[in-house]
């Protein structure tokens, strides 16, 4: 096991499983008896959801990430050559280029990706362009962070990929007539020395922990706004449907009272045929007695 291997290997994984994974293989070269190994695995920073995300795009879309870099030479040239038409140009061609890299990379995530996250990596792909050392951070599939470009000068990529710490220090810089370099620290100075770096690889420990956790707050919340998105559009649907059924229920109900008017109608009509049948009825009784009188009458004569 060497740093390069550990490098390639950790930063492949998921965020999420970057910090267990550099603690096992910390613990595994300190077992092996490799103590400087172990200081350089643990001092492996984790890398932001948006550094993950490049690094994944880095490996899996290498070509096209290529392509899109030969643009930052083609934009050098062209503004070495003040060549305003073939600026705008292959600046419109690279921002069209960077959008559909920051879809590939967000179609690679495996969970939902927010849109600071898609800010970082168009960022990080302009500032990639923007300077050649940048481009190769972008490409190393290692990087810690996003990068930015500022409009002017180079892009600031310190502490920006996973480079191993060096096991020892330049030695100073000294001029002619200057001052001797300083004496070799003491092996209590040493032990003090490492004790300080035990205690920042501790603290850089205690913050990736802490941005793992922010960043899975972030992905929590991200799926909370996802799940409230598609609750909305369910009500809104509900809404719709409900709507449509008080429609047919408006248009049953005004049929219902024409059918009860045509009712009371027909109704009406039923009464009073009724009424001119049965005033028919006692007309035709009345005629019926009378003519019955009238045949007593005509048989006692």
């Amino acid at each position: 096991m060497d740093i390069e291997a550990v490098v390639d290997e950790l930063y492949r994984l998921p965020p999420d499983e970057f910090t267990g994974r550099r603690d096992e293989l910390a613990a595994d070269a300190k077992a092996d008896g490799d103590a400087a190994l172990a200081k350089q695995v643990k001092a492996l920073r984790r890398p932001t959801a948006s550094a993950a995300l490049m690094n994944q795009l880095a490996r899996d879309e290498s070509d096209s990430l290529a392509d899109y870099l030969e643009l930052g030479e083609q934009l050098r040239e062209a503004q070495a050559n003040l060549s305003g038409d073939d600026l705008r140009r292959l600046g419109q061609e690279r921002q069209r280029a960077a959008a559909t890299l920051v879809k590939r990379a967000v179609l690679l995530s495996a969970g939902p990706v927010s849109p600071a996250v898609c800010g970082e990596l168009d960022a990080t792909l302009l500032a990639a362009v923007a300077d050649p050392a940048a481009g190769q951070a972008v490409v190393s599939g290692a990087l810690t962070r996003a990068l930015s470009y500022a409009g002017l000068g180079e892009v600031d990529i310190t502490a920006a990929t996973a480079t191993p710490l060096s096991s020892t220090s330049p030695a100073p810089r000294t001029t002619s007539g200057g001052p001797p370099p300083s004496p070799a620290p003491a092996s209590g100075d040493g032990t003090r020395r490492r004790s300080k770096e035990d205690q920042l690889a501790e603290r850089r420990t205690a913050a990736d922990e802490r941005l793992s956790q922010a960043e899975e707050d972030i992905r929590e919340a991200a799926r909370a706004v996802q799940a409230s998105m598609q609750a909305e559009l369910d009500a809104e649907q509900a809404q719709q449907t409900a709507e449509r059924e008080v429609e047919d229920l408006r248009e049953k109900l005004t049929q219902a009272r024409f059918a009860v008017r045509a009712a009371q109608q027909q109704l009406t009509t039923a009464h009073s045929d009724r009424a001119t049948a049965e005033r028919a009825v006692s007309a035709a009784e009345k005629a019926r007695d009378k003519a019955k009188r009238q045949r007593d009458i005509l048989g006692e004569d």
